[in-house]
């Protein structure tokens, strides 16, 4: 339950930085918990530490601007689930992005 409250908690972080508004922020954060699909978060499934590891990735790279964190947490993710493999493609992008 305490992984709940972490992705949570990421997901208001990484809204808040990304998009610099807090309505929309707080709106993205009440679809997430009110989806439907959130009830695969509450199961003991890989989903809440796939999602947890793949938005801490996703902080540590554009809010920290740690490639080496968030490398490590697309690690964890990709090991929770295949899909997370595509997580890389986000290290990728921001290189190429910095040119």
């Amino acid at each position: 339950m305490a992984i709940t409250h972490v992705r949570v908690l990421l997901l208001c972080r990484l809204s808040d930085t990304l998009l610099q508004d807090d309505k929309v922020s707080a709106t993205a954060v009440l679809v997430f918990i009110l989806s439907p699909a959130s009830i695969h978060h509450c199961m003991a499934y890989t989903e809440a530490l796939f999602t947890a590891a793949s938005w801490l990735g996703l902080y540590c790279l554009y809010c920290r601007g740690s490639s080496s964190t968030a490398a490590l947490a697309f690690a964890v993710s990709s090991a929770t689930r295949s899909n997370g493999a595509r997580a890389a493609s986000y290290i990728v992008l921001r290189v190429v992005a910095r040119g």
